[in-house]
């Protein structure tokens, strides 16, 4: 789809790979609506982009939750946003094998990594598919194309993420709305600080991805290519590639192959 002009909707805009598709959406042109749940961070990441000039517009809000999300929808609304674009790129990390991570943990990386893009989706879905155009991104994983050893919880919200992207795609595609799951691999960003790590294992997270990560202006650009070409799964990074084409090669051996190599 065309960028250029285009209002585009970006949850978890305040850092990571989120605030830096803002930057390159806004250089392509695009209007910005900004989500996050830190209201202070995405405020001033909107000044920051308005001082470059570009339309931009910013809204404190937890996206998991419904209510609150529905009044934001609202706003939108009321204020003659013509979203065209919505990009899902809100998300959490919790590190632990199944016995580790309690039922609350899971009850919150699901809420965040897939009910609240649920949520997202059933709200602005529908005015795309009325235009019969439009374009949607849900921020995936490797991860969820292969589970992971000690990322049990994550792994899961991500695989059941490219589920949903991909059912999405088979409904909406067809109307004229694209939907693309993007899958990075590791990232350098702030997103195991943001989810309820120990310190050591906040610590291990944060060194594995400074070693290994990519840089999320590389992800940001890999979403701005699936947008513009309307592509339906984008694998971001080597690690990434590695893994999908791993999963494709040896289907039934490569979670046992990363476990044994990641041990």
């Amino acid at each position: 789809m065309e960028i250029n002009d285009s209002w585009a909707l970006v949850t978890g805009a305040a850092g990571g790979i989120g605030a830096a598709l803002c930057y390159q959406l806004a250089a392509k042109g695009a209007h910005l609506i900004l989500v996050d749940s830190d209201r202070a961070r995405v405020d001033e990441l909107a000044r920051e982009l308005k001082a470059q000039g570009a339309m931009v517009q910013s809204y404190g809000v937890d996206i998991t939750d419904k209510d609150a999300m529905q009044q934001f929808y609202e706003w939108t609304v009321h204020e003659r946003f013509p979203i065209d674009l919505v990009v899902n790129s809100a998300g959490i990390l919790e590190v632990g094998t199944l016995e580790q991570t309690d039922l609350k943990t899971w009850e919150r990386i699901l809420d965040v990594n897939v009910l609240g893009v649920v949520i997202t989706n059933q709200l602005f879905l529908p005015g795309l598919r009325e235009k019969g155009r439009g374009f949607v991104v849900n921020l995936a994983s490797a991860s969820g194309r292969i589970g992971l050893p000690a990322l049990t919880a994550y792994s899961t919200s991500k695989f059941a993420l490219m589920g949903l992207s991909q059912a999405m795609d088979a409904e909406y595609r067809p109307q004229g709305v694209g939907v693309c799951a993007i899958c990075p691999g590791i990232v350098k960003t702030n997103i195991a600080s943001r989810g309820q790590l120990s310190e050591a294992q906040e610590a291990q997270a944060l060194d594995l991805m400074a070693q290994r990560g990519c840089e999320p202006e590389l992800v940001a650009q890999e979403i701005i290519r699936a947008i513009e070409d309307e592509k339906r799964v984008v694998y971001v990074g080597n690690d990434a590639q590695a893994l999908h084409w791993a999963s494709r090669v040896v289907p039934t051996r490569a979670s046992g192959l990363i476990a044994r190599f990641m041990g």
